[in-house]
């Protein structure tokens, strides 16, 4: 329930009613850009699903499991996850990445599948990714 109501009001607030791929990169590239980005900003998010979804460098059933698409920005993902040199930005747009991914596997029964189990960690990460991403959007400068 949290899931819904979050992803509804980020995707409301900082998408401006966009929800895909693109729109989620380029609010995380927004947020870098007006400096609101800190790199730890989502380091707990960050660490629990490098530990999820790769062992020893390499994507795990459960990455492949997200089901990202193509568009979905695959190597971004992996290279965030991998601990590659990426760019602050990228780190948010990669995490929201997968919190899309959640949002799509939820809403079209791909998580009823199992019947939700072991996803409440997942969901407890995604809404925290959520709230601190409305919290930085609503840190940029009003445009009138």
């Amino acid at each position: 329930m949290h899931f819904s109501f979050l992803w509804s009001l980020f995707e409301c607030e900082a998408l401006n009613r966009r929800g895909d791929v693109n729109a989620l990169t380029e609010v995380a590239r927004l947020w870098a850009d007006h400096g609101l980005f800190i790199e730890k900003s989502f380091e707990p998010q960050l660490v629990y699903f490098r530990n999820r979804y790769l062992r020893d460098g390499a994507p795990t059933n459960r990455f492949h499991h997200l089901n990202l698409r193509n568009g979905d920005q695959t190597d971004l993902v992996r290279r965030v996850l991998g601990n590659d040199a990426v760019e602050n930005f990228e780190i948010a747009a990669a995490l929201l990445i997968i919190v899309y991914r959640f949002r799509n596997n939820l809403f079209h029964g791909e998580k009823w599948a199992y019947e939700l189990q072991g996803q409440l960690e997942n969901f407890n990460h995604a809404n925290a990714i959520l709230m601190r991403g409305i919290e930085l959007h609503r840190q940029l400068p009003r445009q009138e």
